[in-house]
């Protein structure tokens, strides 16, 4: 009797001595498959995240997909287009160029030929915008005829007074032109001749001018030779 009893406890000192070396430790987590672990243990536990892979992860953040060609059938296509796309912004606008304007050179020295044409670094300049009073041109009938062209030449040569000239160039021109408008000052060489009467006007320009010069018949417009008395005139008739 004695002897089957120190067998029971001999028995249960050896089973309790490999139960705790092999039981696991309370701190340590309790390894579950990832089947169980996704898997909630009742109807209130949120779900165990799920590891994730994070190999490829900065490729996955990139546009996978091709760009469209969207070239309709009758254009040329342009270059083939790879990788993402990239706005672009447009370029600045460009500010408008002025047009250019036109310039004046001066002439020194003019000498006048005829009432419309004068001379300056050898070479004749006719006026734009007149017909050209010849010197040989004479004005009245009879005895009462006058030599208007030379008297125009005189008109023009006292209103230049030898003064220089500056004739106008056309935006883009190199040289003045002939015909070319010309001035003295501020005052169109031109459009003095036409509103004194010394030269008729060529086209659209000094109609105004020319108007003035009939109605006051001044200059070619004048019955007599300008500057002499109503006597003398009576006395050449």
């Amino acid at each position: 009797m004695i002897r089957a009893i120190s067998l029971a406890l001999l028995c249960a000192v050896s089973f309790a001595a490999v139960y705790w070396v092999t039981a696991p430790d309370a701190d340590e987590p309790v390894a579950t498959s990832a089947a169980q672990s996704s898997e909630p243990t009742s109807s209130g536990d949120m779900q165990t995240p799920v590891a994730i892979d994070n190999t490829n992860l900065a490729l996955r953040s990139e546009p996978t997909h091709p760009v469209r060609d969207v070239t309709p059938s009758n254009v040329t296509a342009g270059p083939k287009v790879t990788g993402p796309l990239v706005r672009v912004s447009p370029p600045a606008a460009e500010e408008p160029v002025p047009p250019p304007e036109a310039r004046r050179e001066l002439l020194y020295k003019p000498v006048v030929i005829s009432a419309g044409v004068i001379r300056a670094r050898d070479i004749e300049i006719r006026l734009a915008g007149i017909t050209v009073t010849k010197p040989e041109r004479s004005c009245g009938d009879g005895a009462s005829a006058w030599p208007c062209g030379r008297v125009a030449r005189a008109a023009l040569r006292r209103f230049i007074r030898g003064r220089a000239i500056g004739c106008e160039i056309p935006p883009g021109a190199d040289a003045i032109p002939n015909p070319a408008h010309c001035f003295v000052g501020d005052d169109d060489i031109g459009e003095w001749l036409v509103a004194q009467g010394w030269a008729k006007r060529s086209g659209s320009d000094y109609s105004d001018a020319e108007k003035a010069a009939r109605d006051g018949k001044l200059g070619l417009y004048a019955e007599s030779r300008p500057g002499l008395q109503p006597d003398e005139v009576a006395a050449r008739r």
